[in-house]
């Protein structure tokens, strides 16, 4: 069986097209990071929660609320509630307080959006 170059160029083409196919369908194939948006305001936060994680090269610490207080100040508004059946948060690793395996009681930077 004889491969001549037209047959390998042809072959690089149409795996090359397909490869396109999610760029020309507005898909975003990159990986999934997690969005970061600047946030003016402090959190404040009590409460238990899951083992904490770091993620994004440590700029980011994630956690699941068992039973969380929360008290968000933002730009003219101030905004207070509880949080509870695992449900997931992401915020930055600058925080003020104690962030343990089980507990919680920090002053997150930001506005924490529910």
């Amino acid at each position: 069986m004889k491969v001549t170059s037209k047959k390998i160029i042809g072959l690089f083409l149409c795996m090359l097209m397909l490869a396109m196919i999610p760029l020309a369908a507005g898909i975003d194939i990159a990986p999934d990071a997690e969005e970061e948006t600047l946030q003016l305001g402090s959190t404040f936060m009590f409460g238990i929660i899951t083992k904490p994680s770091l993620r994004n090269g440590g700029h980011s610490i994630v956690f699941r609320a068992v039973w969380l207080k929360y008290r968000t100040r933002g730009i003219g508004e101030i905004q207070s509630g509880t949080l509870r059946l695992f449900q997931k948060l992401t915020l930055p690793n600058d925080f003020m307080g104690f962030v343990g395996n089980h507990f919680v009681m920090a002053r997150f930077s930001g506005a924490l959006d529910v």
